[in-house]
């Protein structure tokens, strides 16, 4: 491979962003959408990363430059920033294991090192934050949640993103709110019903 060859790289979506003129009805979509979205976005995004706003800034741009938008941009927005926040996680995540390693090899010859207060459980009496007991929920019926409350999405709209019905969805959010039930205590503000209805 000759030199000119290894030097050339992928454009970028900001490299053609910066090459193709824009349609104005991308522009008037994203603009949009970054205002009615973007902080449902980055709480979004942030379950799986602590970039969330550069995932959401990158996913817009990847947007704009779509030649066809998508069917549904919405349900399209918030599955390419959930794989932007996935692909960020786990380079964090990396590092982090990186750092980790260096830092136990730092401390192998420091005898009785004080690991006490590594990942300890809470008390049973401890308060538990709606944040909290979100986090231990299973990351589907976490999206669920989050997108249907934080995002105000329909189930059928929640389905698109996370490809499955709208009653599956409406199911998942239902056993989820009564697992948040349990852990905060029961409380006027949820609201519970037993039927499934699709398009809610």
């Amino acid at each position: 491979m000759s030199s000119s060859d290894s030097s050339q790289s992928e454009p970028t979506s900001t490299d053609r962003l910066a090459q193709d003129p824009i349609p104005k009805s991308h522009v008037a979509l994203v603009s949009r959408l970054m205002d009615e979205r973007s902080n449902s976005l980055v709480f979004y995004a942030s379950q799986w990363t602590d970039e969330p706003e550069d995932c959401v800034q990158e996913a817009l741009v990847q947007l704009a430059i779509q030649k066809v938008l998508p069917d549904s941009p919405v349900a399209w927005l918030y599955r390419v920033v959930k794989n932007r926040a996935l692909n960020r996680a786990r380079g964090q995540r990396r590092r982090r294991d990186r750092e980790h390693m260096a830092r136990q090899l730092r401390l192998a010859d420091q005898p009785n090192h004080n690991r006490s207060g590594d990942g300890g459980e809470a008390e049973p009496g401890e308060r538990i934050d709606l944040i909290d007991a979100l986090a231990r929920l299973d990351g589907e019926a976490r999206e669920v949640v989050m997108l249907h409350v934080e995002a105000g999405m329909s189930f059928a709209m929640i389905g698109k993103v996370l490809d499955m019905s709208a009653s599956s969805a409406h199911r998942r959010y239902y056993l989820a709110l009564k697992k948040l039930q349990r852990q905060l205590n029961p409380t006027p503000s949820l609201n519970i019903k037993d039927n499934f209805d699709d398009d809610q």
